[in-house]
């Protein structure tokens, strides 16, 4: 048909199929916002850095969230975005890489790790590394033990 101004009702169509679908989709990282990206950048440093100081007191996301002035779904999806893993994953890395590093490089019990890593019962230490690592901390050392020795 001869319509003057059908490809300004397709562009308009288009437009509007466009924004209907825009928010099922992730723009690409070369579009995305650089400010965003830096602030991003910035809180996971941040963040990271409190880790490394505090992970032997804070235990949970929200102690971080709160000493960073952000809500803790917020800090969660930042982590995720960025590093792949959710903030209390990050955490719970962090407590098993020292509990791991403690049994490879000193004489300490169990419970005394437990204790030094901010751990007030023993057990929930040993129930906390089972459910992340998929073994006990006994079978780890005695693991390591048996790696040395052979």
């Amino acid at each position: 048909k001869e319509d003057p101004y059908k490809f300004e009702k397709i562009g308009a169509y288009l437009k509007l199929f466009l924004i209907e679908c825009s928010p099922y989709s992730h723009p690409p990282l070369s579009q995305r916002n650089d400010q965003f990206l830096q602030a991003g950048g910035q809180l996971i440093k941040n963040f990271k850095s409190l880790l490394d100081i505090h992970f032997k007191e804070w235990h949970k996301v929200n102690d971080y969230s709160r000493e960073l002035n952000i809500s803790p779904d917020y800090l969660n999806n930042v982590v995720k975005s960025s590093m792949g893993k959710t903030a209390k994953e990050m955490i719970q890395q962090r407590l098993i890489l020292e509990a791991k590093r403690m049994g490879l490089h000193t004489r300490l019990s169990n419970k005394e790790i437990a204790f030094y890593i901010g751990f007030k019962e023993p057990s929930h230490f040993s129930r906390f590394f089972t459910k992340v690592e998929g073994r006990s901390f006994t079978t780890f050392r005695t693991g390591l033990n048996k790696e040395l020795t052979s």
